[in-house]
């Protein structure tokens, strides 16, 4: 298919994309998911408008056939999770980043190769970012983290682009890349890096002495690192996993919800005095299985394992090196990673086709019909960070209002998001505080059955069952703490 200008801009807003997501904290935040949601969901809106006005419709590969059926299962998973409202925004930038699959092949390899570009450029604009945490700021960090939140993650983005520059020769970019993976200090990423190597050397070198040499040195390499790696961080590493298998037997069907893991974790996982606490299970793939199901996991890595058979070799290499590393961390848990991953992937993809329609009237019905879906579309992506931005706005106002408590703000988050769990923790836990200062006990009545409208929302908070076994016994009611306290062992066993 030969390039309209008309594609320009689905290939703009990627572009545009690849280069800045990662720069925003790595979209940790809600609002830089959010705008990049909104730039992307506008774009695409203009793009397929435009196009039925020509009387053409896009029509995806039919590859995609797979990962359309990972979002459908994965909306299902939200809908069945036992913490919905919690699900809701994990999913959302998921969905997006699996949605590649339908964008990228209208992107012609010269706007790819402004992509890379730009993702290279990116990358390497952040280690200059990582020398200054790492030496100038606050004195002596002992890693740096670049524009990330954390120095594990911002090691798997750049080991993701490392690949892309050095088997394109681009040296510069290659020694930039690598000195940031070294200034984060992130042992993890060396081990991926040199598995990886391994294995790229024993493709490239099949059927002599040398690939086995290579392999055994760096399996031995590996090794090494990984022992001295040991110690309370892989300890604890098992545990997690143990957490995360055990996930996945209870719900291997559609799993907890997408981003439950965090909230689930504490039933699964006795945690231990002197323990490190976790919202990952240092295990993408565990993870992911536990959080969105078995199957939908099989269909994305169908989908992964036959894009990669048409994959340019640096691109193929990228999407291993970062597998490998996110085997034993929580890498691709991170939105813009995950996103760029998405984009090598989809870049296996053909090139998109369009199918010619006949009828001018009904083109422009459904291109009238495009623009005006583009509108709920984005009302709906924005209400996860509308709501945390109310819920931020309540808790400040009772906050602030001390000792006054005014609740009123609170009890109207609740009734504009009566699916939002910490809204309705919110409104308990201030319920209960303002009766405890003030002794009215028809408030105290109250906050026993806000909390356990919390409880519905969100089962598997341990603290709740704890705050609502003490309401209980103020109340007087001694059996029905009792009760609750027997509930928390249950969930917690």
């Amino acid at each position: 298919m030969t390039e309209k200008r008309t594609d320009y801009i689905p290939a703009f807003a990627l572009c545009a994309a690849l280069a800045v997501y990662p720069l925003l904290r790595g979209g940790w935040d809600l609002w830089s998911q959010l705008a990049v949601q909104l730039f992307l969901l506008v774009s695409v809106c203009v793009w397929v408008f435009l196009k039925l006005l020509g009387r053409r419709l896009p029509v995806p590969p039919a590859s995609s056939l797979l990962p359309a059926c990972a979002l459908l299962l994965g909306f299902v998973s939200v809908q069945a999770s036992p913490v919905y409202s919690l699900a809701r925004p994990e999913y959302q930038w998921w969905a997006v980043s699996v949605s590649l699959a339908f964008i990228v092949p209208a992107m012609s390899e010269r706007w790819r190769g402004y992509a890379l570009a730009a993702l290279l450029g990116a990358g390497a604009a952040t280690v200059p970012l990582a020398f200054y945490q790492r030496f100038l700021f606050s004195g002596v960090q002992a890693e740096a983290t670049g524009p990330f939140f954390n120095a594990n993650m911002y090691a798997g983005y750049l080991l993701m682009l490392v690949p892309l520059a050095l088997l394109r020769r681009k040296w510069l970019f290659s020694a930039l890349l690598l000195c940031g993976i070294a200034l984060s200090g992130s042992r993890g990423a060396w081990v991926a890096l040199v598995l990886s190597s391994g294995l790229w050397g024993l493709c490239r070198l099949r059927g002599k002495f040398v690939p086995a040499l290579v392999l055994l040195c760096c399996g031995s390499a590996a090794g090494y690192v990984i022992w001295r790696w040991g110690g309370i961080s892989m300890h604890e590493r098992l545990g997690w996993w143990h957490a995360a298998l055990a996930m996945i037997g209870e719900r291997p069907l559609l799993g907890f919800g997408p981003g439950s893991f965090e909230y689930v974790f504490p039933a699964f996982h006795a945690q231990a005095v002197d323990g490190l606490s976790t919202i990952y299970a240092h295990s993408w793939p565990l993870q992911f299985a536990a959080e969105y199901g078995v199957p939908c996991v099989l269909l994305w890595l169908g989908w992964a394992v036959s894009r990669l058979r048409s994959l340019d070799s640096p691109y193929r290499w990228a999407v291993i090196t970062v597998f490998l590393h996110s085997i034993g961390d929580f890498t691709l848990n991170g939105p813009a990673v995950f996103f760029v991953f998405c984009w090598l992937l989809s870049c296996g993809e053909s090139r998109l086709e369009e199918a010619a329609l006949p009828d001018g009237r009904r083109a422009f019905a459904a291109a009238v019909l495009v623009l005006a879906l583009s509108a709920p579309l984005a009302f709906g992506a924005a209400r996860p960070f509308m709501a945390q931005r109310r819920l931020i706005a309540a808790r400040n106002s009772y906050q602030s209002s001390y000792p006054a408590h005014d609740l009123d703000r609170i009890k109207r988050l609740v009734i504009a998001n009566p699916d939002d769990a910490n809204a309705a923790l919110l409104l308990a836990s201030a319920m209960a505080d303002s009766a405890y200062s003030t002794g009215d006990k028809s408030l105290l009545a109250q906050a026993a059955i806000a909390y356990e409208r919390a409880l519905r929302l969100n089962p598997f908070r341990p603290a709740t069952y704890t705050e609502m076994a003490a309401l209980s016994r103020a109340l007087g009611r001694p059996q029905d703490a009792e009760l609750v306290l027997r509930r928390r062992e249950v969930r917690f066993r």
